[in-house]
């Protein structure tokens, strides 16, 4: 997930979901949106609205919720508390360490420091410790 806000704010939340999953194909997405809502209740409560009008909690929620629909193993979150209020703030990270104790890896640091970890270079990237290792 990149930093910032990356809704598509003149659509409902729910539409913004749909779009979350659109590589899945529509059917499969539409049976992972009820799984999403059931870790962002209030996300459930304001399904019809506009994105533009949710709080930054909730914008920040409906990201999260749109790239789980993938089902992803790993979630890779830049600054995901940025230009949030610090009790909302509270609220992201523990949903994420939720994430954390139900088995998924997250990552969350500013994406420099990110690229320049050898380890998420090689594992994500393919970067040059695939090679120094093959020609180990």
């Amino acid at each position: 997930m990149p930093q910032g806000r990356n809704l598509f704010g003149q659509l409902t939340v729910f539409q913004n979901l749909e779009l979350g999953g659109i590589t899945m194909g529509m059917k499969t997405t539409r049976e992972r949106i009820p799984e999403v809502l059931e870790l962002f209740p209030r996300l459930r409560e304001r399904l019809h609205s506009q994105a533009s009008t949710l709080s930054g909690g909730e914008q920040k929620q409906l990201e999260i919720g749109r790239a789980l629909l993938l089902r992803p193993r790993v979630l890779l979150i830049d600054e995901p508390s940025i230009g949030l209020p610090p009790q909302v703030v509270r609220g992201v990270f523990d949903l994420l360490q939720t994430l954390v104790s139900q088995g998924m890896t997250v990552l969350h640091k500013p994406a420099a420091e990110l690229l320049q970890d050898p380890h998420v270079e090689r594992l994500f990237l393919g970067g040059p410790a695939v090679v120094e290792q093959a020609l180990a």
